[in-house]
């Protein structure tokens, strides 16, 4: 289980939680996106985590429960602006929004040797409960409808509510691991308002769901290659800037 307080976000792998005590699986490049910085190392956030935890020799379950509350959260976006001349360009805000609050539970799971030798399946799953309490200096608009909108009561930006991975690795000797792993997202906002509500433009965060493969295969003690596809079903998705469709990865590795 890894502790998070001060994380950021990028688009293409998982986006980090702030402040809160559950494990994460990082999926994102790392470019400059917007980020979430909380205030708890000057103690103001409070955390309440809950841990359970089974494990064997050959695998193990853990249950998270937590909750969060974050004073004077310090909001960093990066939003799609127009120019004077009609051109598009990106500018970022830093907000300090007065109280936000999150909770939630993940359940994770893993155990060898399943009905043959070898077989690994594992999984985990993630539900966060976030929401703004409280921002009183909040004074913005749809851009849709141009009426003043709120707040209070919307999801914390850049934190999906549901967060999923699972997959099972097949290693039939010491040399070859077989791996199919399936990673899905719920919907994120990007705006305290929760106004992006368009989905697969520039500046969006699509829900997903994507299949991945890879295989391994260990040719000495000290030379391995690994052949992966990315987003095996090709789906197409938003997170910030449009995702590759389908990829092909080749790698080898040498250790001394």
């Amino acid at each position: 289980m890894v502790i998070l307080c001060i994380s950021s976000s990028s688009p293409v792998s998982t986006t980090i939680f702030t402040s809160i005590c559950v494990s994460v699986y990082p999926e994102t490049h790392a470019s400059a996106l917007p980020s979430i910085v909380d205030r708890e190392s000057a103690g103001i956030g409070r955390r309440r985590p809950l841990r359970s935890a089974a494990e064997w020799n050959d695998g193990r379950v853990r249950l998270a429960l937590f909750k969060e509350h974050t004073n004077n959260a310090i909001i960093s976006q990066t939003n799609l602006v127009t120019t004077a001349n009609g051109a598009q360009t990106t500018a970022t805000t830093i907000s300090n929004v007065d109280a936000i609050r999150m909770q939630g539970v993940e359940l994770s799971a893993e155990k060898d040797n399943v009905f043959v030798n070898g077989l690994q399946p594992f999984g985990s799953v993630t539900y966060v409960d976030s929401r703004i309490l409280s921002d009183p200096n909040w004074a913005g608009t749809d851009p849709l409808t141009g009426k003043p909108t709120t707040v209070v009561g919307k999801r914390v930006p850049f934190v999906p509510d549901w967060r999923a991975k699972f997959g099972v690795t097949y290693r039939p000797n010491e040399s070859w691991a077989y791996t199919v792993a399936a990673r899905y997202s719920g919907k994120q906002y990007s705006t305290l308002d929760n106004t992006d509500i368009i989905p697969h433009v520039f500046g969006a965060f699509d829900n997903f769901f994507v299949v991945d493969m890879k295989v391994h295969y260990k040719a000495t003690k000290n030379f391995s290659f690994d052949f992966g596809i990315d987003n095996l079903f090709n789906k197409q998705y938003t997170l910030f800037h449009p995702f590759p469709g389908r990829t092909y990865v080749l790698a080898a590795k040498y250790t001394f």
